[in-house]
């Protein structure tokens, strides 16, 4: 999820092409220089049950496990200790990342600020990787296969299948989402397409608002 407060750790994913950062928009002086500048956090959801299992699992709404909740905790004074208050989240509509902005908002006691959801935000759809280990689909199909699958910016997945028991298109999350933009399967390139209309009109203008 996202706390509107540009703040990432970690190194860059390697299946992802570089981007410039967007350049802040707002007034500029005679010299030319820069307008207002925003601060957009990036925080990941603390480790999962599945995470523990070593599963692909995309859209499958699967809970945080004990030590995610604990990383969840632990982040909060990380932040505070940096400056940063967030004023507004913007989460997915899986329970991992709404319970790891609940309890990282909860260390910070800032419970009151707006969050905003939505599935333009949930993570890459695996498609009929889901719910499979990803060992064992490593050694089944190949370790070229499995990077293009995982990291491939347009390799998706198989699309998942009616009978997979862990489709999440049957769940109310979704019901009111078209079937035509109801994704079944995702590489990162379809990922990207599906944000940028929530990041443009929601993410965006919160942070120009400040």
């Amino acid at each position: 999820f996202s706390l509107n407060l540009h703040q990432r750790t970690g190194d860059p994913d390697p299946g992802r092409p570089e981007r410039p950062a967007p350049k802040p928009r707002g007034p500029t002086d005679r010299e030319g220089s820069v307008g207002p500048m925003y601060n957009l956090i990036l925080v990941r959801h603390g480790r999962s049950e599945w995470n523990e299992k070593n599963l692909f699992t995309g859209w499958y709404d699967c809970p945080l496990a004990d030590i995610g909740r604990a990383e969840a905790r632990a982040a909060g004074p990380m932040l505070a200790e940096s400056g940063l208050l967030p004023e507004i989240v913007h989460t997915s509509l899986l329970q991992r990342a709404i319970e790891t902005a609940e309890i990282v908002l909860g260390t910070l006691d800032r419970r009151w600020i707006p969050v905003r959801r939505h599935w333009r935000l949930n993570e890459r759809h695996y498609g009929d990787l889901t719910g499979l280990d990803k060992a064992e689909t490593r050694h089944r199909h190949g370790d070229e296969q499995f990077h293009a699958w995982r990291r491939g910016y347009r390799t998706p997945p198989p699309p998942i299948s009616t009978d997979n028991p862990y489709d999440p298109t049957g769940s109310p999350a979704y019901a009111d989402l078209p079937p035509e933009i109801r994704p079944l399967t995702e590489c990162l390139a379809d990922v990207v397409e599906r944000l940028l209309p929530y990041w443009h009109d929601a993410i965006v203008p919160d942070l120009q608002t400040g």
